[in-house]
């Protein structure tokens, strides 16, 4: 039987593989993970910890940009600095 990953493992290797680009089939893979397990509650909690790693160990910050016109690609270009 397969050691169960903690939230944070599973959210840190979720974060590493973003990060790397390994993201083909990612979403598939965590939601089959979590169905199979019986952890789907924990889907909030695990994409908030995932966030956190990626903005503290990566420098990623996550944002939305509202708008009522579309951003030309400089302010896109601006914004993701």
């Amino acid at each position: 039987m397969a050691k169960k990953l903690s939230r944070k493992e599973l959210a840190r290797t979720i974060a590493r593989l973003i990060h790397e680009g390994d993201t083909a089939r990612l979403a598939q893979e965590v939601a089959a993970y979590l169905i199979a397990e019986r952890r789907v509650k924990e889907l909030d909690s695990l994409m908030r910890d995932v966030t956190l790693i990626r903005q503290q160990e990566y420098g990623v910050t996550e944002a939305t940009a509202t708008t009522a016109l579309p951003l030309s690609a400089e302010v896109q270009r601006d914004i993701k600095k």
